[in-house]
């Protein structure tokens, strides 16, 4: 039986009844941060775990694994894994893909997901394509969209239309709509059907870089239209005083303005100073049957105190707590 024992020294130990301490893994150095240090020794032992034994340790470190994750100690989780692999109990891919998602979403260091990707495929388990497409994601989110293309480029395992979005919104968040429409055209010669996320960050993207010809012209090709496309292009059209034109294309696409079209616009206006324009429109949102959300509002309220509004500021929270 394995027992975790804290001595209250600043280490962590873990043992088994039939042998030593396999690990000691030291606390960092430096105040108020996590622990530095992701894997512990690779020293294996020559004690093999009995069959009926290593389902029993399995579970134990399946739900040590699970604890810390739910408690936000990602390096405390990636030890874990560590330590299966020390013992010579191989983490399935589940777990691997858990934590590789979890240092993703909250950990600000942009190598530990790949130090993470690589100590899996070390313990003898191979990525999937989930896996393939958060380290792509860990650096494009980062800037390294080099080695995010290299990724793509040298894999090994048969990528998907998540895999290309990804790298298309990388290259779109850094102002290259012109190199991401290039994997667009890349993914469907190689037989991957760009789904509407691929047009919708392409189009964003293009807007983002005020080259609102090539939106115009990406959404002439998209066979199926969507809300949210529409958005895109009537809150980035404002900006060329096109709002009325671009309100005009959706309606006549079958689309109308919905609260988060009208937020967006609001927040555009608000962004540019006219405050006084984006009351109107709120008021010609609600004339229209569409009724403001918290978004719409709290945008409104936070332009108004910055523009020292604060009757009309006021008042407008009061009606956003009236109505809930």
């Amino acid at each position: 039986m394995i027992r975790i024992w804290n001595n209250y020294t600043g280490k962590y130990r873990f043992f088994l009844s039939s042998c030593r301490s396999f690990s000691s893994i030291k606390r960092p150095q430096i105040p108020g941060s996590e622990e530095t240090s992701l894997l512990i020794s690779e020293r294996r032992f020559d004690t093999d775990l009995a069959p009926n034994k290593s389902r029993v340790y399995v579970s134990l470190f399946s739900t040590l694994f699970r604890l810390y994750l739910s408690c936000g100690k990602l390096y405390g989780a990636a030890r874990t894994l560590s330590a299966m692999c020390t013992f010579g109990v191989v983490p399935d891919l589940r777990l691997w893909n858990s934590l590789i998602h979890h240092f993703n979403v909250n950990c600000l260091v942009p190598h530990q997901v790949s130090l993470i990707y690589s100590k899996m495929i070390a313990c003898g388990v191979s990525p999937d394509v989930f896996a393939l497409n958060v380290l792509i994601h860990s650096f494009c989110k980062v800037g390294q969209l080099r080695f995010a293309i290299s990724i793509l480029r040298n894999r090994v395992i048969s990528v998907d239309t998540v895999t290309y979005n990804t790298v298309i919104w990388g290259l779109c968040e850094h102002g290259l709509a012109d190199e991401a429409y290039g994997f667009l055209s890349e993914m469907v010669k190689k037989g991957i059907l760009p789904d509407k996320v691929s047009y919708n960050t392409l189009i964003n993207g293009f807007c983002k870089v005020g080259n609102f010809a090539r939106a115009k012209a990406l959404v002439d090709e998209i066979s199926e239209l969507n809300l949210i496309t529409h958005t895109i292009l009537i809150s980035s059209y404002y900006s060329l005083h096109a709002i009325e034109e671009a309100y005009k294309y959706m309606v006549m696409s079958g689309f109308y303005p919905d609260v988060v079209t009208f937020s967006s616009i609001i927040n555009r206006l608000c962004k540019d100073g006219k405050v006084l324009e984006a009351g109107l429109l709120l008021r010609e949102m609600e004339e229209m049957g569409v009724y403001p959300n918290h978004v719409t509002y709290t945008t409104l309220v936070d332009s108004l105190f910055k523009a020292e509004n604060y009757r009309n500021a006021l008042a407008l929270y009061g009606q956003m707590v009236v109505r809930g």
